[in-house]
């Protein structure tokens, strides 16, 4: 059987390895699993449950086959709407997510391929055998993740595909597309094994599966085309390239002093920093946000920027315009960003890494500008790096059957589990802020559709133990946010009208009254509606709860991660483990290996196209890692692409562990006019090394693999260069390189002597990087004068020369110079 590719521009399903979704929020208890052995063949002489083995062969340069080999699955019954269905799983693998059709498993293999060629893809292999009658369920909504909790959304199914006498899907490979991401061009297959008979009931599994992936060369001009049009979208430090970084922003805040500052520390960090005005898009009034995307979406490849900061409200008339969005119909609004961070309109996946400041006025800019630009530039010395809260809630609210109904708690535990046994080789402090509103049992059940637990599962006294009353959480929230910690995790629902959490209860009015100052969090608030930054009661701003968080001017935060409307369970779940595992290399082993607990069902890893595990810790990178990983190990969901935002500077770090001083050492100064190498000395390799001078003009940067990067420039006279040495978890590095006449002699003192009399001259000390032009100069007839109180005083002041006077004819006069930094105080010259 031969499938020829279809063409689809857009990502529209990346559902993968995961689990079963057909029956999200039934928290009624579940019968044990059972296991269904197929034939044995040949190649496969264990028929014990194990998942599906996947293999991908580059058998070559043009062809690539994915085996697939399937010892059995897992069969469930579940009851839904008074019927018995029999649920068909493959541990780490997905399912399809057609709601109303059957839910049957679903793997998806990503490849990168060529930009100059078209895979064509061809099931060369498919060994089908029947595996009986069963009724499987139909896939279902998902659930909102919004409070008050509106009714569980009616029970769906296609009547029309439930009637056919045909198999579904049609075959093995349910879909397959071409996506850019960036500068990488993807095949994703998505894989069915396992196939139904809606009328007969039958089940058809596949023993055995390849898939032959053929690489077909593209003419020549389609080729350049496509290169074209993924060039340049990912920073390359090591090639010495300038990454590039753009701040959109309204009119009104042009002039801005901690606007200019912060162009100025992207520069000096090594980036090709823009600024961007509304007016330039649109110069005859506010651009709406149709005119944004089109601007964005024309920009050169080489201008094109890797981090994109919106600075403004949502609105025209005062901001940089979002899209309205609404997930959910039944309730409030918000506006998303996503489409001004898509390239092209083909697809929903972000091409560069954004965030947003939120400001309605100058002050208020000033003032997020400042709390992002602190914590970049000079970190505060405290604690709070090293010390982490989790908070949330387990839900029974649906039946008070003793049954979780969500993944609320079992995500907050494994967060909480990774820092509490400091599995990054870092000595966390982690507080727990859980709450138990419904009154669950130490032997109550985990939901039966659980990422981590087996339906018998119970949560066990570990995770029982910590529950705490609703006002102990909320205590326990603000005490640790004042005291500091690094990050604040909530994962449970969020109020419609984005006033805050709904357990623990933590409000606008409860960010106001924090005192934290410098130590400032990175919220992790994944519910619904926390980050809808455009709704706030009568008005007034200050009502908003991630307004709160990030115009407190005694506290807040410097980073916030939101929704701006209604969420959904399961794929939160699923996006917030992406967000972990984006910055933490290890955290999806720890789950995997693990054992207090040990998780009965594992977390897969990310499959690297979109980034390595661990290597995604700046704040805009970790956004889009948890959307794509979501999307590969669950299902592409546009809703949750849309609806979670970065407010905050998407380039910065996220800190979480107490930053480093880094040691690096070079030259002061060199001199103007001629080819010159500055070296820079580094105790360590991973740096990045920007060297910058406004005035020069000058801007190299380079990443150093060895001990010292060298940078050849010529300066113009009086010029200053900035070095700037960055790396994760450490402090910048800032100096200085001044260029002067008079090169590596650096500051002198010539005399010549006249009849009765000696001339002294000197060159201007703030040539020579010194900062007052004061000089003291002493003589003396026997020795150069090496204190102060030496021999006499000749001069003292701003000139460059000075005539000493009254002299012996035939005498020896020794003479001395000091400088100063402030006018007053003297020391010998560099």
């Amino acid at each position: 059987m031969k499938h020829t590719i279809h063409w689809i521009s857009c990502l529209t399903v990346l559902s993968c390895t995961a689990w079963s979704a057909a029956s999200y929020g039934a928290s009624a208890p579940q019968s044990p699993r059972t296991w269904i052995s197929l034939p044995t063949p040949a190649r496969t002489a264990s028929r014990l449950p194990t998942a599906p083995d996947v293999k991908i062969d580059r058998a070559d340069a043009q062809r690539t086959v994915v085996a697939v080999d399937l010892t059995g699955f897992w069969t469930q019954d579940r009851t839904m709407q008074g019927q018995t269905y029999t649920a068909v799983e493959l541990d780490n693998w997905s399912s399809v997510q057609e709601v109303g059709k059957p839910s049957v498993p679903l793997y998806c293999v990503m490849l990168e391929i060529p930009a100059d060629a078209l895979p064509q893809v061809e099931v060369t292999a498919c060994e089908e055998t029947s595996a009986g009658q069963l009724l499987i369920p139909p896939v279902q909504p998902l659930l909102p993740d919004v409070s008050p909790e509106p009714p569980p959304p009616p029970f769906t199914m296609d009547a029309a595909v439930y009637a056919e006498d045909e198999f579904y899907p049609a075959g093995p490979v349910f879909s397959q597309s071409i996506v850019d991401l960036r500068e990488k061009r993807l095949l994703v297959l998505q894989l069915v094994p396992v196939r139904w008979n809606p009328h007969s009931r039958e089940a058809l599994a596949a023993g055995h599966l390849e898939i032959t992936v053929t690489m077909t060369p593209l003419p020549a001009r389609l080729a350049q085309e496509d290169v074209t049009q993924a060039a340049g979208l990912l920073p390359d430090a090591a090639s010495g390239d300038l990454r590039r970084y753009m701040i959109l922003m309204d009119d009104q805040f042009e002039g801005n002093g901690l606007l200019t500052q912060f162009v100025d520390w992207k520069k000096r960090k090594g980036y090709k920093a823009t600024v961007v005005k509304t007016s330039q898009i649109n110069a005859n009034g506010a651009p709406n946000n149709t005119q944004i995307i089109n601007y964005m979406r024309g920009l050169a490849a080489t201008n094109y920027p890797h981090y994109l900061l919106i600075l403004g409200d949502h609105t025209e008339t005062n901001g940089v315009a979002g899209k309205y969005f609404n997930s959910d119909t039944s309730d409030w609004y918000g506006y998303t960003d996503l489409d001004i961070a898509c390239r092209t309109g083909a697809d929903y996946i972000p091409d560069l890494y954004y965030g947003r400041l939120f400001a309605t006025n100058s002050a208020q800019a000033s003032n997020l500008l400042s709390k992002v630009l602190s914590m970049d530039r000079t970190p505060p010395s405290s604690a709070m790096f090293q010390k982490v809260c989790v908070a949330g809630q387990i839900q029974d609210s649906d039946d008070y059957n003793n049954v979780a109904d969500r993944l609320f708690c079992e995500t907050a535990d494994l967060i909480a589990s990774y820092f509490e046994q400091d599995a990054g080789g870092v000595d966390y402090t982690c507080t727990r802020a859980i709450v138990n509103p419904d009154g669950v049992t130490a032997n109550a059940a985990w939901n039966g559709d659980s990422l981590l637990w087996n339906p018998s599962d119970q949560i066990g006294t570990r995770v029982f133990n910590h529950f705490i009353p609703n006002t102990a959480a909320r205590g326990r929230i603000s005490t640790n946010i004042n005291e500091g910690v690094a990050l604040l995790q909530h994962r449970d629902h969020g109020y419609v009208s984005g006033a805050g959490w709904a357990d623990p209860s933590f409000y606008y009015s409860h960010v106001s009254a924090l005192t934290n100052a410098l130590n400032r969090p990175a919220v992790f608030s994944i519910n619904c509606n926390s980050g809808m930054y455009n709704m706030y009661s009568s008005g007034n701003p200050s009502l908003s709860f991630v307004r709160q968080w990030l115009t407190h001017n005694n506290g807040g935060t410097y980073a916030f991660f939101g929704p701006v409307d209604t969420s959904y369970s399961w794929v939160n779940d699923w996006m917030t483990h992406g967000f972990y595992a984006a910055f933490l290399t290890n955290y999806i082993s720890f789950q995997n290996n693990c054992t207090t607990p040990t998780w009965s069902k594992k977390l897969p890893s990310p499959n690297g196209l979109y980034g390595a595990a661990g290597k995604a810790w700046r704040l805009g990178e970790i956004l889009n890692f948890g959307k794509m990983y979501m999307a590969e190990k669950y299902f592409s969901h546009e809703t949750t692409f849309r609806l979670f935002h970065l407010f905050g500077d998407p380039e910065a770090e996220l800190r979480l562990r107490t930053p480093r001083t880094l040691s690096v050492s070079h030259a002061s100064s060199i001199t103007p006019g001629i080819s010159t190498t500055v070296a820079v000395t580094l105790a360590e390799s991973g740096c990045d090394v920007c060297l910058y001078s406004p005035t020069a003009p000058i801007h190299l940067v380079q990443t150093n693999a060895g001990m010292v990067v060298r940078f050849i420039v010529t300066a113009t006279t009086g010029s200053t260069m900035y070095v700037t040495a960055t790396k994760q978890g450490c402090r910048p590095y800032e100096g200085t390189v001044l260029s002067f006449v008079g090169g590596s002699d650096r500051f002198w003192l010539r005399a010549t002597a006249m009849t009765n009399s000696v001339m002294l001259r000197w060159p201007d000390p703030n040539d020579c990087a010194i900062a007052s032009k004061v000089v003291h100069i002493r003589a003396s007839t026997s020795a150069y004068p090496a204190l102060l109180t030496d021999g006499a005083q000749v001069y003292q002041g701003e000139n460059q020369s000075a005539e000493h006077t009254g002299l012996t004819p035939g005498q020896t006069y020794y003479y001395t110079i000091w400088v100063s930094h402030d006018g007053a105080t003297f020391e010998a010259p560099p």
